[in-house]
């Protein structure tokens, strides 16, 4: 990028970004690095070999100018997979990136397992926009068999583009964070089937059946959580089976998959650790999911965080149960289903 006067180039080299300085962009001097080593957090935590480096300064809604490095991190030391990782900062005069202070801690930038290699642009000073490669190195280069017994190819797709802003967050160490929009991708005037649109109760144990097809958008208004209640959403395939599990008064979220077949990577089958979304003690959540053939998108509009998680089934969505596991009390589900554009 063009900074203060000189070209400033960011490689990443093993667990650090290496920052060089060019006045004519042929002839590179480098003149220092960002560590991303255990030792460089409070935490200790080992995000491996970085990836990707992005740099960029933006503006955050309180109207001060913060810098932001995003790298891929491998994080499956500490129990996640590969991802998208950020830290907020500054830049000196001479283009090296600094995080904000000694607290300061990486950031997954989707919350989800499958949001690697990802590319960012600059729409305006306050906004940035990403989409990125779905899938992770944990599962990547391994051989599907379908449940036909012939070796089929491995799905994978891009992310829906999201939105980046920067909030003013005293809860976080930096003093700020980023929040995610996903770019709609419907007309919200036009729902595609009006008999699904309605209010649904679900009470404990008991689920409510509902095919929801490829590329469609479903926004869901649940209402009713209680202390040990949690929503369930179980997507199947022919091929494949996503589970998604939503504790709405402890504000997190854990999702399993199965695939069918011969296929048995530990890690894409693993059921994840809980990971949170919102605060806890809410009674009531906001959520859209994409549902597509290759994978599921997950945005928390209250939060404005994503949610990314691969699917490799080839099939059809054949059926969504919506269920409701534990808790004392009916849950309410408002469904609005559309089509992509």
């Amino acid at each position: 990028m063009k900074y203060n006067g000189q070209w400033v180039m960011y490689m990443a080299e093993g667990d650090k970004v290496g920052t060089y300085s060019s006045t004519d962009g042929q002839n590179w001097s480098y003149i220092g690095s960002t560590s991303w080593n255990p030792d460089a957090f409070l935490d200790g935590k080992d995000h491996g070999i970085v990836e990707c480096p992005y740099v960029v300064t933006m503006m955050a809604d309180d109207g001060t100018r913060h810098a932001v490095q995003f790298v891929g991190a491998n994080d499956y030391n500490w129990g996640y997979t590969t991802g998208t990782s950020y830290l907020i900062g500054s830049i000196d005069s001479s283009g090296i990136f600094t995080k904000q202070n000694d607290q300061t801690l990486p950031v997954r930038i989707d919350l989800g397992t499958d949001y690697y290699g990802s590319n960012f642009g600059k729409v305006d000073e306050q906004t940035l926009i990403t989409s990125s490669w779905v899938n992770n190195w944990a599962y990547a280069n391994e051989k599907v068999i379908g449940i036909d017994g012939n070796q089929t190819k491995k799905g994978t797709t891009c992310a829906l583009f999201r939105d980046i802003k920067m909030v003013k967050d005293a809860s976080v160490p930096s003093g700020y964070s980023l929040q995610l929009f996903v770019r709609d991708v419907v007309d919200r005037t036009f729902p595609t089937n009006d008999d699904y649109n309605v209010y649904h109760d679900i009470p404990s144990g008991g689920e409510y059946l509902r095919t929801i097809d490829n590329s469609k958008v479903v926004d869901f208004d649940i209402q009713g959580g209680q202390p040990g209640g949690v929503f369930v959403v179980d997507v199947r395939q022919d091929d494949n089976i996503s589970t998604l599990m939503f504790d709405i008064n402890g504000g997190w979220i854990r999702t399993k998959r199965s695939m069918k077949g011969n296929f048995n990577n530990s890690t894409y089958n693993a059921e994840t650790k809980n990971i949170t979304y919102g605060k806890p003690g809410l009674t009531d959540t906001h959520l859209t999911i994409y549902f597509d053939t290759k994978s599921i998108e997950i945005e928390f509009t209250d939060s404005h965080q994503v949610y990314t998680l691969l699917k490799w089934g080839k099939k059809n969505n054949r059926s969504t149960t919506l269920s409701l596991q534990g808790g004392n009390m009916p849950v309410s589900v408002n469904c609005k289903e559309y089509d992509y554009r």
